[in-house]
């Protein structure tokens, strides 16, 4: 593995955890899963969410908002889907190149816009 590949796959699997776990893009895709439908209604509304119907449902939700929400948690789970990816496919080849660049890319213009003073 090549020290530009590393980089490449460091910053997909970071931006593809930052994806899962903060970005507003992804928000409704997380309430999907942290909430059951009656409970992101009432938080559209602006009210408390009511207790969850399903208290075994209420359980893996609450194993998931850990999954969804934790950098380190999903970090962990994006790198082990990320090495076999790089260490196994032809890193070579445009359908690694581009996608793994661009999102690394992301990843640093969004790190460093975050950091400039206004």
């Amino acid at each position: 593995m090549t020290w530009m590949t590393l980089v490449l796959a460091v910053g997909t699997a970071a931006r593809i955890t930052r994806l899962i776990t903060t970005d507003t893009i992804t928000e409704s895709l997380r309430h999907a899963v942290l909430f059951s439908r009656q409970q992101r209604t009432a938080l559209a509304a602006g009210q408390p969410a009511p207790p969850a119907a399903r208290p075994r449902v209420a359980k893996v939700r609450a194993m998931l908002y850990k999954l969804v929400t934790c950098d380190w948690c999903a970090g962990f789970w994006v790198s082990v889907a990320v090495a076999p990816l790089v260490l196994y496919a032809d890193t070579s080849s445009p359908w690694f190149i581009i996608p793994a660049t661009a999102l690394t890319l992301s990843y640093a213009v969004g790190l460093l816009a975050s950091t400039e003073a206004t």
